[in-house]
């Protein structure tokens, strides 16, 4: 077997030292090494690998051996990620129904509890169960806030600038009363409405200041409810991100397992193959029965006209029997019996080489019938060592095997009934022998009797 054919079927028996070997040839060696096998039983050429007889099949055992492994492995990873996975399911059913007992059992203890029903009464106006609405107008009002504040902040300012006007005209209205003039009460009318004006204004800044600040404490407030929110939101994201990871891992795990189903279903196809070939190998048997049971029937054929023969054989005998007596019985025709016994002699000389013959054709016959059952058998057997071989691979050919064993038996049965049939048949063509020499030394003394009687 070449190194690269050996190194792509029997790499799965040892794939790290495999992969560590510098080449093939080492690879092979590895391999070797790891199912322990004699080195009497194997040998390392330049470009191929020789086994002795028998070795490729303990080969090809070993590595169906690992396969099953393999795929007991697959297979039992599978089971237990589906177990679990089915027991997570069930857990989580139970625990739900936990909870949804609970919260029966105590709603049902609870529904005719004073307190409990004040605390129903309660909870729909509390805050805490209104988060999602809290937080709209929070943010509602933040926004309104935010674009509010540049108008708030520019008509602070233009209140503040007529404010600094006001406070300049009174500054300049105290320095004229103190310098004194002759129209002072006007000038203090004048300044108290000044005052007046700048109460105002004053009051009207007081309130614009109250509500910035109360708009910047609202919009502080909102801020940090809204910084909360974002790290219950980064939280969220982090929890998020581990199970993306986790969804990589197992993405990971996946793609490993796609790569192990793929070898798998090549070392299936491969498997397939063989099956094919074995296929090819039990219709290539298949034929060979057929043409073995044409060869018996041709045997059977041949046995059969051996019978009808011998039956002309006897019928022959009974006749020259029938002759022999009816020469008895004419015995004073001495001419008339003479040429008779002559004619009658001649006969039976050609039928006894005729049956020589026959017999010795008899015998080539059944000497080649011997050869070609020989072959037969040898050629059963042959079929008989190759199914057994084949037999720990493909269970299938064990029936017909045994088939082909019964069909075997069934020939040697033939075989002892057709060496019967022969060895009756050579007791019959003896019997015919002694029968003929009898009638011919018979024929002989009543020739020799005539000859007497007309001398």
């Amino acid at each position: 077997m070449l190194y690269p054919e050996f190194k792509a079927r029997y790499n799965i028996l040892a794939a790290k030292a495999v992969a560590k070997a510098k080449n093939d040839k080492s690879a092979a060696g590895a391999v070797m090494d790891v199912i322990k096998l004699d080195k009497e039983k194997f040998r390392l050429g330049h470009t191929k690998v020789f086994f002795r007889a028998g070795i490729l099949g303990f080969m090809e055992e070993v590595r169906e051996d690992r396969i099953g492994c393999v795929l007991a492995w697959l297979q039992a990873g599978a089971r237990g990620k589906a177990s679990r996975m089915q027991f997570k399911k069930l857990q989580d059913q139970k625990l739900a129904l936990y909870c949804c007992q609970r919260s029966i059992r105590n709603y049902y203890i609870g529904k005719t509890w004073l307190w409990w029903q004040i605390w129903l009464a309660i909870k729909p106006n509390l805050k805490c169960t209104q988060f999602g609405k809290y937080k709209q107008e929070y943010e509602d009002k933040i926004a309104v806030a935010e674009a509010n504040i540049g108008k708030a902040l520019a008509d602070r300012e233009k209140v503040q600038g007529v404010y600094d006007g006001l406070a300049g005209q009174k500054n300049e209205l105290e320095l004229a009363l103190k310098s004194g003039g002759s129209a002072v009460q006007d000038i203090i009318d004048k300044t108290t409405r000044v005052e007046a004006m700048a109460a105002d204004v004053k009051k009207s800044l007081s309130e614009v200041l109250a509500r910035i600040k109360g708009e910047q404490e609202q919009k502080a407030a909102l801020e940090a409810q809204r910084a909360k929110i974002d790290s219950t939101v980064s939280q969220l994201e982090g929890e998020l991100q581990n199970c993306e990871g986790t969804l990589s891992a197992a993405e990971q795990d996946r793609a490993d397992k796609d790569d192990q189903i793929r070898t798998l279903k090549d070392e299936i196809a491969h498997q397939g193959e063989m099956i094919a070939k074995l296929g090819k190998d039990k219709r290539s048997v298949g034929d060979a029965r057929q043409k073995t049971e044409e060869d018996i029937q041709t045997a059977e054929d041949k046995c059969n006209h051996l019978a009808r023969v011998k039956g002309k054989l006897e019928q022959a005998l009974d006749e020259a029997e029938d002759a022999l007596e009816r020469e008895k019985k004419v015995k004073g025709d001495v001419e008339k019996a003479k040429r008779k016994v002559e004619g009658d002699l001649k006969l039976t000389q050609e039928a006894v080489s005729d049956l020589e013959r026959v017999k010795a054709e008899l015998n080539q016959g059944l000497a080649r019938k011997e050869k070609e059952y020989s072959a037969l058998s040898a050629k059963i057997e042959d079929e008989a060592s190759l199914g057994s071989k084949y037999s720990k691979q493909i269970k299938e050919l064990q029936s017909r095997l045994e088939e082909l064993d019964e069909e075997l038996a069934l020939e040697r049965a033939n075989r002892a009934k057709a060496e019967k049939s022969r060895s009756l048949l050579k007791k019959d063509i003896e019997d015919l022998s002694s029968r003929l020499e009898e009638a011919g030394s018979n024929t002989a003394t009543q020739v020799e009797l005539n000859k007497k009687r007309e001398a």
